[in-house]
């Protein structure tokens, strides 16, 4: 999501994944996308 020139990422909070282990899945997808946009850039995942 992106917004004036801003890019987000909706996650869990931090205490949701302290309190339920199988969020973390999911956080950590959510992370492994940010880090890789911010490597390659969003051009590189239409492959």
């Amino acid at each position: 999501m992106e917004r004036k020139g801003i890019k987000y990422m909706p996650t869990w909070h931090p205490a949701a994944l302290l309190r339920d282990e199988t969020k973390k899945v999911d956080f950590i997808q959510d992370l492994t996308l940010v880090v890789h946009e911010e490597t390659f850039g969003r051009n590189s995942q239409q492959d």
